[in-house]
């Protein structure tokens, strides 16, 4: 059985093995069937799949390691809806960073026409779980781990002008939950623009 993945989006990628110039194997994932690889029935020591958190685009790459612990991901997931009230997110640990997505999803009619019912109602949550699987995610904010053994982290928002589209710093190493308290809450707002 070949090895498979599915991202957010309920699109389904195959692992496929093919070789560099010098012959040595590379890896690479395909939605559709690939001309130049073979199927892969086990996914390869050392690697792991990697889905894009901005657009659910999945890819293979060697495994990376990283000084984030799971529970700290979990905590800046639970902050993000107790602090901003979102349920559209995406948290990504790449390296020693702690990264928060947002939707970029824009009301286009469809939440409008069930604005009628109840949030909880099943068709609204419907709703909502489909939108947040087919939107796309931009990066707000990034955590990163400066002290391993006190675990400080500080905090940068991402710059949306055009000539910059970069990492802003905003606050220095400090406890994650205090930092998670302190700017998480901006996520989705005007305020957000603010913090530098």
């Amino acid at each position: 059985m070949t090895v498979e993945y599915s991202n957010r989006k309920d699109e389904r990628y195959t692992l496929y093995e093919g070789r560099t110039k010098t012959g040595k194997p590379k890896y690479f994932c395909s939605r559709k069937p690939s001309k130049s690889g073979i199927p892969v029935l086990a996914m390869p020591e050392g690697y792991e799949w990697r889905e894009n958190p901005s657009n659910g685009i999945v890819s293979v790459r060697r495994i990376t390691k990283s000084g984030i612990m799971p529970p700290e991901k979990e905590i800046l997931e639970a902050g993000i809806r107790t602090h901003a009230g979102l349920s559209a997110f995406v948290v990504d640990i790449d390296g020693e960073n702690l990264i928060a997505y947002i939707s970029d999803f824009k009301d286009d009619g469809y939440i409008a026409e069930l604005s009628n019912r109840p949030r909880e109602s099943l068709a609204m949550r419907t709703a909502i779980d489909r939108l947040s699987k087919l939107a796309n995610y931009s990066p707000m904010l990034r955590f990163t781990l400066e002290d391993t053994n006190k675990r400080l982290f500080s905090v940068e928002r991402w710059c949306f002008r055009g000539a910059i589209d970069d990492w802003i710093f905003v606050d220095r190493p400090a406890p994650l939950a205090k930092q998670i308290k302190k700017y998480v809450r901006h996520l989705g707002q005007e305020s957000f623009f603010e913090l530098i």
